[in-house]
C-alpha cells in the first residue's frame, strides 16, 4: 500500500475518539447498568427487555457518594452456560413445560447459587476491558486485533459512556472510507490472507436441535456458527444475537427445535422487531476472489461478525471475521 493510503489509515485510527463512536451510535439514548444487588434472573430479565447481550454490574454509592465502580459484566453467554448444565446438549425437551417455565428453571438455578449479581461477579470475575472516552481508536485497536470483540468506554470520572464494539468500528470505517484505500481494499480477500483455510469452521446441520448449535457457541467461546445442509452446503448462520430473540419472544421450546425450523422463526421474529416483512434469507456465504471492500459491506449490511468463505458449489472453506479485518487494516500503519 502506498504512503498516502497508510497516512490515512493513521489518521483514521488517531483522531477517532472512542467516546465518539459509542455516542453516535447510542443517538441519546441512555447505556444499560445493572445493580449489583439485583438477582441474576432480574438482570437477565433486564437485558431481555433491553434486547441487548450483555451489561456493565455496578456497586452502589459510598456513604460520600462516590461511585464505587463497577464489578464485572452479565451476558447472554453466562445465562447460557447455565442453561447446559441444566439442560446439555442432547437433552430431550422436559415434557409438560412452557418455554416460560423452563426460563424460570435456569433462573432459580442461578439464584440459588449466587444471592446477587456481585456475589456472582465476585466467583466468575466476568471479564470488561475499559478504555477512557477520549482515548483514540489506536488505544482500542491495541485489544480489537487480539480478539476482544467488546471494550467498556468510562469518561474520567469513570461514568459509563457506552460499550465499543469492532462492528461500531468497521461500520464508521465503511462510511469514512478514502479513496486513498482503495489499493487495500479492493484486493481479494484470497490475496490478503483472510480466507482463514486452515482454520476449523464451526458448522452444524440444519436438522440438528438449535442447543446443538448453542452448546457449540458457549464451548468454543465463539459468536456464531455455520448452518449446513444435508449436502453440506451452507444455508445460513446461528449468533448469539439470534439466539435472544428465543427470550425476548419466550420461545424457549425452540432450544430443541431443528435449527431450519429456528432459521425461519428468526426471520418472523426479525419482521416483528423491525416492523417489516422478511420474505429472503440472508446469505453468509462469500468467495475468496470478492474483494476486501465487498465482504465489509456484507459484514456491516448483515450486521454480522463473520462471513463464511464458500467454494462454487457452496461448501464452507474458511471464514473471514471483522478480528481478521481489523488485525490486517492495523497492520498496514
Amino acid at each position: 500500500m502506498g504512503e498516502d493510503g497508510a497516512a490515512v489509515l493513521a489518521e483514521f485510527w488517531g483522531s477517532t475518539r472512542c467516546g465518539e463512536l459509542v455516542e453516535e451510535h447510542l443517538a441519546g439514548a441512555t447505556p444499560e447498568v445493572l445493580r449489583s444487588d439485583m438477582t441474576i434472573g432480574e438482570g437477565f430479565a433486564r437485558l431481555v427487555e433491553r434486547n441487548i447481550l450483555s451489561a456493565l454490574v455496578e456497586r452502589p454509592k459510598a456513604p460520600d457518594g462516590t461511585k464505587a465502580g463497577y464489578c464485572g459484566l452479565l451476558s447472554y453467554r453466562a445465562v447460557l452456560e447455565a442453561f447446559l448444565e441444566i439442560y446439555p446438549k442432547g437433552s430431550p425437551r422436559p415434557d409438560g413445560l412452557t418455554a416460560e417455565q423452563i426460563a424460570h428453571i435456569v433462573q432459580d438455578s442461578l439464584n440459588s447459587r449466587y444471592n446477587s449479581l456481585e456475589e456472582f461477579c465476585r466467583q466468575n470475575k466476568p471479564s470488561f476491558i475499559a478504555v477512557d472516552n477520549d482515548d483514540v481508536l489506536n488505544v482500542a485497536l491495541g485489544f480489537f486485533v487480539n480478539g476482544t470483540h467488546r471494550l467498556t468506554v468510562v469518561d474520567g470520572q469513570n461514568n459509563l459512556v457506552g460499550t465499543l464494539t469492532q462492528s461500531m468500528v468497521l461500520k464508521h470505517l465503511k462510511q469514512k472510507m478514502h479513496p486513498d484505500l482503495d489499493f487495500i481494499v479492493n484486493e481479494t480477500l484470497e490475496l490478503l490472507g483472510l480466507t482463514n483455510p486452515e482454520r476449523t469452521v464451526m458448522s452444524c446441520f440444519d436438522s440438528e436441535p438449535v442447543l446443538s448449535a448453542v452448546s457449540m457457541i458457549v464451548k468454543y467461546d465463539i459468536s456464531s456458527v455455520a448452518i449446513l445442509d444435508d449436502r453440506g452446503l451452507l444455508t445460513g448462520s446461528v449468533s448469539l444475537s439470534d439466539i435472544k430473540y428465543i427470550f425476548r419472544f419466550r420461545r424457549g421450546d425452540l432450544l430443541w427445535a431443528p435449527l431450519h425450523d429456528f432459521l425461519r422463526a428468526v426471520r418472523e421474529f426479525q419482521s416483528i422487531s423491525e416492523h417489516s416483512a422478511r420474505d429472503t434469507f440472508p446469505y453468509f456465504g462469500t468467495h475468496a476472489d470478492k474483494s476486501l471492500a465487498h465482504a465489509i459491506n456484507r459484514m456491516v449490511l448483515l450486521k454480522t461478525h463473520r462471513l463464511w468463505i464458500v467454494d462454487d458449489f457452496h461448501h464452507v472453506r474458511g471464514c473471514v471475521s471483522i478480528t481478521d479485518v481489523i488485525r490486517k487494516l492495523a497492520s498496514l500503519t
